[in-house]
């Protein structure tokens, strides 16, 4: 199920084809209650939101006005968005405050434009429904916003990303075995073999396999996999010829990728045959989710089956009942968890069984999650897809705690213990 598809089944009527025009989608109910449906959204499209353009309250036009800043100015979007992140820092060098952008850019992104935003409405927006971390400031006659939790590292948008596999993931990089980064070898030495010794020398760590020297005195070194490792790397201090080599952690994607480009062949095989074995056990352990023990981590999506094939249309799920503790779980890692949470102004009240309608015609049962805005105290239902979650906790089901316990959760009930 696609992230728009809930719009389609909340404002559709039953049986309705894709097809039909949107101007069908007012007269089936208010059109109160239909901007609101889409303003508990994560996301609007251009369809929806020309819905909330000739349809809206003046309080739910203030609420999208919210929400639109809400969405420029988040970590996710300002990490990726490039525009935003040169201007706030030509406006904070001119203004002399750390985190501010001029609000003109804000009101200048086309959905404001085509809302007719102004800076008046801005001001009453965020007075009626305020952004934590977001404030309005006057700096010299100019009306600034300002980023008072400061501004999230740029990363740039990346489009067609390959999706990495377990082992290409920052927190998986050394899961095979610490890989190291060793600078400051003297000009002396351009052989790899000396290095290998010098970092063998106090048996603390075994070399699997070392880089050539580069001319700047720098080369990787793959170790062994032990329990003390890690914590024998980061003492590692190992001279050679007078100089003490400097030997950190590879911490970073650039880093990682440069390390792969040095592997033989033989020696990337044996790495990710090793990785495959880890990855492996790591499935195939008991686990154990805030107190539900489960088989393995291919048995959770068995158990949330089981609740959609058990229960009718509308069932509510409680957030404390084992289905909701095991929804929220895997929720969290969801590619948008923080669009679908807006965990920054709502709380988490519960999930709830619905029919959604999917891109093939067929009509299937899907979850919603529940959520309560903590200011008004309006609920927001949305759906989410727990194939994307669990695509994404894949590559991170070492984090899960394993146990030794044996007795398996066989079902989850969705009522509160």
């Amino acid at each position: 199920m696609t992230d728009t598809e809930v719009s389609k089944r909340t404002l559709e009527a039953d049986g309705d084809e894709g097809g039909v025009s949107k101007k069908r989608l007012v007269t089936d109910s208010s059109s109160v209650e239909v901007v609101e449906t889409l303003l508990g959204k994560s996301r609007v499209t251009d369809e929806e939101f020309k819905v909330v353009l000739s349809h809206a309250t003046p309080e739910q036009r203030l609420r999208f006005i919210q929400r639109q800043i809400g969405h420029y100015l988040s970590n996710e979007n300002l990490s990726r968005d490039n525009f935003y992140h040169q201007k706030f820092t030509e406006d904070s060098s001119k203004a002399g405050v750390e985190n501010v952008l001029e609000l003109k850019y804000i009101l200048s992104a086309k959905r404001m434009l085509d809302i007719k935003a102004t800076s008046e409405d801005v001001k009453s927006a965020l007075d009626a429904n305020p952004l934590p971390g977001i404030s309005l400031e006057e700096i010299s006659g100019t009306l600034y916003v300002r980023k008072n939790d400061g501004l999230p590292r740029f990363e740039g948008r990346k489009l067609f990303e390959k999706k990495k596999k377990f082992g290409e993931t920052h927190d998986t990089y050394h899961a095979a075995g610490p890989i190291l980064f060793i600078s400051n070898v003297p000009e002396s030495v351009r052989e790899w073999t000396p290095v290998k010794e010098a970092l063998q020398k106090d048996k603390q760590v075994r070399v699997r396999f070392i880089s050539p020297v580069s001319d700047n005195g720098t080369c990787f070194a793959w170790v062994n996999k032990s329990p003390e490792v890690m914590t024998a790397v980061k003492e590692l201090a190992p001279e050679l010829e007078g100089a003490v080599l400097h030997v950190s952690l590879v911490d970073s994607e650039e880093r990682y990728k440069e390390f792969i480009s040095t592997l033989k062949p033989s020696i990337l095989s044996s790495r990710n045959k090793e990785l495959q074995r880890i990855h492996s056990e790591i499935m195939s352990s008991p686990l154990e989710i805030n107190g539900l023990v489960i088989r393995n981590f291919g048995s959770i999506r068995p158990l949330l089956n089981g609740v959609l094939e058990s229960s009718d249309h509308g069932t509510a799920i409680a957030v404390d009942s084992q289905a909701g503790v095991l929804l929220k779980f895997v929720l969290d890692f969801h590619p948008r968890a923080y669009e679908k949470l807006c965990k920054s102004h709502r709380s988490l009240v519960g999930f709830e069984i619905a029919v959604g309608a999917f891109k093939e015609g067929s009509k299937k049962k899907c979850f919603l999650v529940i959520t309560k805005d903590n200011n008004s105290g309006k609920e927001y239902k949305e759906d989410f897809s727990i194939s994307k979650c669990l695509e994404c906790l894949r590559v991170m089901a070492h984090t899960i705690p394993k146990t030794e316990k044996r007795d398996f959760i066989k079902s989850l009930s969705v009522t509160s213990p």
